[in-house]
């Protein structure tokens, strides 16, 4: 078998391209663009399972295929007439007649950017301890999403620049972000598979084909913690680049896909530690694999990342997020209608950092500086007062913040809320981040003394308002009403709740499928 040479001599590839029917919609583009846009060697190996009903009975897949083998010498066409039962079945299937030590996943849903292959072949060639390399994915074919009110396109925008967890839910990190952010490289919790770079010798004996529901997720995520498991490491290379329409192949929002999706979530929970979570936040939930049916490997949080001195605080981050990614991209876009070059930007709440590193890339790219007000002991009834007496948290802020190149645009103030406010004049603030103490008297306090220290125009707002106080049924307001001194009840801040509504009535907002709540002074 030949390999098909696009520019000077570098290492082969094998490129495994799953296809199921959408000829001319997905695979001719997607071929296309490989053939235009990669840089390495490459053979072309294509798992089909493509039948000729599809497409209203026109599907040509085959047939196209034949063509393309005579055109070009690298391609190997592999074609089921029945239905794959597993993306693990068609990667293992595909690895049988590949030879590279590296080989890429491409879903004909994907179309490659020029070089997209250059720099991850190189990265596994100089790092034989990774495994997998996840390239970035770039939204293709997305509807129009509503941010703050206005509607933005999303197209362009980044779908998935590698996985981190946020308590038990996976998510895609750098969600929304504009394209060319995040083109650098770092180590990773999990990855997609849709596009990617894996070590023949990693993954071959290690993808189950018979553990998951099939094609409706959660397994890739899964792939890669085992190849963690193993001893392999997993990165994010951002100089790759490729444009995704996600659930494109095979992707289904039926009842049954739901429900096979949500067996798949169990699997994954009790495989690596995050089951007694679920089922501590949704206890009436099914389930469906009792009795050990499912074997525990480990507590992924713990499965060392296993990088150098210089990712390894931006790990840290990572791990420890307590925003959604819908939620960091709201903070964001709302601190940047502010930033500019004198800007005072507070943040009460820092902890590990997670929203700080957010709040001081604006200030970093738009000017002004960022004061970020913890004592770092934790709050009163919560985990964190106890994590904060077992590591010096405060410690690992500074290592976070310094290791990220952030620290010059930032001062911590490590005191109280009120006391901090005091060092502050009246109209002095520009923007102010409240997610400090969400017990009913302690939020409201602070947010009644900071509101004067705000500019006229700038915004203040905060995380964790769950929905309007004003707008629950009588009987969760009583319930909240009897939580107030509690931050967090399991499903609702009813402190938060609460006091915004006696502090700002109804008059102030909560962006869309978030808990960021703000105000514009």
């Amino acid at each position: 078998m030949e390999t098909y040479k696009t520019g000077r001599l570098t290492e082969p590839i094998d490129i495994i391209l799953p296809t199921h029917g959408k000829l001319e919609e997905l695979t001719v583009p997607c071929v296309q663009a490989l053939y235009a846009h990669t840089r390495n060697l490459f053979h072309l190996i294509v798992v089909d399972d493509s039948t000729p009903d599809m497409n209203g009975g026109k599907d040509q897949t085959p047939q196209w295929f034949k063509t393309m083998q005579i055109e070009h010498g690298n391609i190997t066409y592999i074609h089921s007439d029945t239905p794959f039962k597993s993306g693990n079945q068609i990667f293992n299937l595909g690895l049988q007649y590949g030879n590279a030590r590296f080989v890429a996943t491409v879903m004909n849903s994907v179309r490659v950017e020029p070089d997209w292959d250059v720099v991850a072949v190189q990265m596994m060639a100089n790092k034989p301890k990774v495994g997998i390399i996840g390239l970035k994915c770039l939204k293709l074919g997305w509807d129009n999403k509503r941010i703050e009110g206005d509607n933005v396109k999303t197209d362009g925008l980044i779908e998935s620049a590698g996985v981190c967890m946020n308590d038990y839910t996976p998510c895609d990190m750098g969600r929304n972000e504009p394209s060319h952010r995040l083109s650098v490289s770092y180590p990773c919790f999990s990855l997609q598979w849709a596009f990617a770079l894996l070590r023949r010798e990693a993954v071959v004996g290690n993808l189950d084909e018979d553990m998951w529901e099939s094609f409706v997720g959660w397994d890739d995520i899964d792939n890669t913690l085992y190849l963690r498991y193993k001893g392999w490491e997993a990165w994010y290379c951002g100089l790759g680049v490729g444009y995704h329409l996600t659930h494109a192949t095979r992707g289904s929002t039926s009842d049954e896909a739901l429900i096979k999706n949500r067996k798949n979530a169990e699997i994954f929970y009790k495989r690596w530690g995050y089951w007694d979570k679920f089922r501590q936040r949704n206890p009436y939930a099914p389930e469906y694999f009792p009795n050990g049916n499912v074997k525990f490997l480990c507590n992924a949080d713990e499965l060392p990342l296993n990088v150098t001195d210089e990712t390894t605080n931006f790990g840290s981050i990572i791990l420890n997020k307590s925003l959604w990614v819908a939620e960091e991209n709201a903070l964001t876009t709302l601190a940047t209608k502010v930033a500019k070059q004198s800007a005072v930007l507070v943040e009460v709440g820092s902890w590990f950092g997670n929203s700080t590193c957010l709040l001081a890339n604006v200030v970093k790219a738009s000017g002004g500086h960022l004061h970020c007000v913890d004592h770092w002991k934790g709050s009163e009834g919560t985990l964190t007062r106890q994590e904060a007496t077992e590591q010096d948290i405060y410690g690992l802020f500074v290592e976070n913040m310094r290791g990220l190149g952030l620290w010059e645009y930032i001062t911590p103030m490590v005191i109280d809320s009120k006391t901090a406010c005091e060092t502050f004049k009246d109209n002095s603030i520009d923007f102010l981040f409240l997610d400090g103490d969400h017990r009913y008297q302690q939020f409201k306090e602070d947010l009644t003394i900071w509101i004067p220290k705000m500019k006229t125009g700038g915004i203040i707002c905060g995380h964790d308002c769950d929905a309007y106080y004003s707008k629950v049924s009588p009987e969760l307001k009583e319930h909240l009403d009897k939580h107030l001194d509690i931050d967090f009840t399991g499903v609702h801040h009813a402190g938060v709740m609460k006091g915004l509504f006696e502090v700002f009535n109804d008059d102030y907002s909560i962006v869309d499928d978030t808990r960021i709540w703000f105000k514009e002074i």
